[in-house]
């Protein structure tokens, strides 16, 4: 992941209006999803996560239709006909909440903070019974449960943005490239 610490950073000022203390953002999305770690507001650490795409590909189905299971259903096993399904999806947010949790203390060791205050966790989509499945996981860090479409929002239009900065650089190297080799073959 490419990504620079005022990035992270200017996320932590955009989607945290509350004191700064040692958090950790979860975002969890299609494409993307990582953890990023912060010690009084200033950028310590990010790292990537199991995104929504590998659940479609345990589950064999699309992006959209694991969409689908996730904001109906969930991880509410009464709601599934399938206890394959339910089994898949359970597994997933488990072996992910363990690497947070992981993570987060591996942060704690490693970076020496005294301690993680708060974990946020942002997604473009709300995931049923996410907050009453791991609720001891979420009471021990004092998490805060939230779907924040336009923090979902931004991260995508800042990834464009850099994506849209690059490709303008690149086109910029390519016509300084091409007038030199245009140069080089009228000068022989």
């Amino acid at each position: 992941m490419g990504w620079s610490k005022s990035v992270f950073k200017s996320y932590y000022d955009i989607a945290n209006d509350s004191p700064k203390k040692n958090d950790t953002f979860i975002f969890f999305d299609e494409d993307e999803a990582f953890l990023s770690c912060f010690e009084n507001g200033e950028f310590v650490f990010v790292k990537s996560m199991t995104k929504l795409s590998t659940l479609s590909k345990q589950l064999n189905l699309s992006i959209e239709e694991s969409k689908t299971i996730l904001t109906t259903k969930g991880l509410n096993e009464n709601s599934y006909e399938d206890e394959n399904v339910f089994s898949i999806v359970e597994s997933f947010f488990s072996q992910f909440f363990m690497k947070v949790n992981n993570l987060v203390n591996y942060s704690v060791s490693y970076y020496g903070l005294s301690k993680i205050n708060r974990i946020f966790f942002y997604s473009s989509f709300e995931i049923e019974n996410l907050y009453e499945s791991f609720v001891s996981f979420w009471d021990l860090y004092y998490a805060h449960l939230q779907s924040h479409l336009m923090f979902a929002l931004l991260l995508r239009s800042l990834a464009l943005f850099l994506f849209l900065i690059v490709l303008n650089i690149l086109s910029f190297f390519y016509s300084c490239f091409t007038l030199c080799f245009y140069c080089l073959i009228l000068s022989l």
